[in-house]
């Protein structure tokens, strides 16, 4: 939301109040996986509050995030997602094979551990930096393993190969996963496959 004049500036600071919708109390803001507690205001794309679990100004009670500033601009209640690696293998998908399923490998980085990761928040949310209508959730997890070799564990996971095909075209093709830890922070993830008729 950008609150015009924007770059007008106040000598005390006025406060402003956001609100979401959860109208099942489930902890979510109602039509998305994003959990309340790690609910940021950022001005300008740039947080200016930190997650609402943490933030006196937040009530997830109510629903709302109080904030103060001294200058207008573009306010977002958004979540901030950490950097995960994702492998989506394979690295070719062809559009006409009979295959049931697209594995990815989900990393995330110390602190962390793949062993931490919800299985019921991960999904393709992204194809191309467009996001998707309806993300696509897994199919079914598998193992905590090295698949890499690089030392980190990594969480195998599958998703449904015609779910995943009918929102790619020929040519490349970024795929971005997003999920949470339990209890956690939010993470998001790429990988870049090539897309065959």
């Amino acid at each position: 939301m950008t609150i015009l004049p924007e770059g007008q500036t106040f000598a005390v600071p006025i406060t402003i109040i956001f609100t979401w919708p959860d109208a099942d109390s489930d902890g979510r803001v109602d039509g998305t996986r994003f959990s309340e507690a790690n609910l940021v205001v950022t001005k300008n794309n740039v947080a200016i509050t930190g997650r609402c679990r943490n933030e006196p100004g937040c009530d997830m009670a109510a629903n709302t995030f109080t904030f103060q500033v001294s200058s207008l601009s573009e306010f977002t209640l958004a979540v901030v997602h950490h950097a995960a690696s994702v492998d989506v293998d394979p690295e070719t998908l062809k559009l006409t094979s009979l295959g049931n399923f697209v594995t990815a490998y989900l990393e995330v980085p110390a602190p962390f551990s793949a062993y931490m990761v919800d299985p019921t928040s991960i999904r393709v949310v992204r194809v191309n930096g467009v996001n998707l209508a309806n993300p696509i959730p897994i199919a079914s997890v598998h193992d905590v393993s090295d698949h890499n070799r690089n030392g980190v564990p990594d969480l195998t996971v599958k998703f449904d190969r015609a779910s995943l095909v009918r929102v790619l075209s020929p040519g490349t093709a970024t795929i971005t996963v997003d999920f949470e830890l339990s209890g956690g922070p939010m993470f998001r993830g790429s990988d870049t496959v090539r897309v065959l008729q």
